[in-house]
C-alpha cells in the first residue's frame, strides 16, 4: 500500500505504539498534534517513519497478519527434553596425563 501525500490538515492516529512528550500512544489512538504543541516538522518526520498515519489510511489498512506458531499445538505444549549422549570414560590406569610444555615467551626489549 502506498502512502498518501502528507497533509498536516488531516487527523492523525498512531500507526504503532510509541511515546511522545511523556505520553504513550497505542495503535489507533488519536494523535492531536496541535493540542500537544508538536511542530509540523516533527509531525512530518513521524509520518515519514510511519509512527503516525492519517485516519483514512488507518481505516483502509488491512488487518495485520497473525504471527504463525511454529509446530503443531501439541508440540508447543509438550515438554521436550534433549537426549544427552553418555560416553564411557576410559578405564583408570593410575597414570597421570603428561602436561604439554609451553614455549618460552620472548622478553621485551627495555629502553
Amino acid at each position: 500500500m502506498s502512502k498518501m501525500p502528507f497533509n498536516s490538515g488531516g487527523k492523525f492516529v498512531a500507526a504503532r505504539a510509541f511515546t511522545f512528550g511523556s505520553k504513550s500512544y497505542k495503535p489507533g489512538e488519536a494523535f492531536d498534534w496541535r493540542k500537544i504543541a508538536c511542530s509540523e516538522r516533527k509531525l512530518r518526520i513521524m509520518y515519514d517513519t510511519r509512527r503516525i498515519v492519517t485516519l483514512d489510511e488507518f481505516k483502509k489498512r488491512s488487518t495485520p497478519t497473525p504471527i504463525p506458531v511454529i509446530g503443531a499445538p501439541e508440540q508447543v505444549t509438550k515438554k521436550v527434553t534433549p537426549k544427552v549422549k553418555t560416553e564411557e570414560s576410559p578405564p583408570d590406569t593410575g597414570e597421570v596425563a603428561e602436561k604439554k610444555k609451553r614455549k618460552p615467551r620472548k622478553k621485551k626489549a627495555t629502553s
